[in-house]
């Protein structure tokens, strides 16, 4: 299990941890980030018991346990020059940014926490899935329990790294 306490976070991260009530144990033990298109544009929802609410990021981002990071236009082409156009094409745009962030070299401290699978295998793919941790390990390192999906398992993420070493010549092109 790689350590840290920097993370940042997919969308589906956030969502599920407002979903399962840890989202502020994750604020109060970690140095929390988002790629700016997850902040903006994709971590917005989440289903409570009966009906549908609003996830508030911008208090924690005001109270400075959230920063928004933001990948440049160079990164983002710096990841799409390695990748094939139908796989580059096929990754959510939060997840691309999170790749480019982390592939920038300037964010070497962070752990990129997902449960989606393409996201997880394309830092693989990159060469990046030391940057990654499982948010089953997240909860370990909080000291926490909680009742998973298969997906944000240890196992799993460690699965689909190896899948990746074995399928990247399908996918990148240098």
């Amino acid at each position: 299990m790689t350590k840290s306490k920097y993370l940042l976070l997919d969308a589906n991260i956030v969502i599920e941890a407002h979903e399962q009530n840890f989202w502020q144990a994750i604020l109060n033990q970690f140095r929390v980030a988002l790629p700016s298109i997850v902040f903006h544009d994709e971590a917005k929802y989440f289903h409570s018991r009966l009906t549908v609410a609003a996830i508030d990021l911008v208090t924690p981002k005001a109270q400075g346990k959230l920063v928004v990071l933001e990948a440049s236009v160079t990164d983002f082409a710096a990841v799409k020059g390695c990748l094939k156009d139908d796989f580059f094409n096929s990754i959510d745009p939060g997840e691309l940014e999170a790749i480019a962030l982390l592939r920038s070299g300037n964010f070497n401290d962070y752990r990129f926490c997902s449960g989606d699978q393409l996201a997880n295998k394309s830092f693989g793919v990159m060469d990046l899935g030391s940057f990654c941790i499982s948010l089953e390990d997240v909860m370990k390192q909080m000291g926490r329990a909680a009742k998973l999906p298969p997906h944000y398992s240890s196992k799993r993420l460690r699965q689909l790294l190896a899948e990746a070493v074995t399928e990247k010549s399908l996918y990148r092109i240098k």
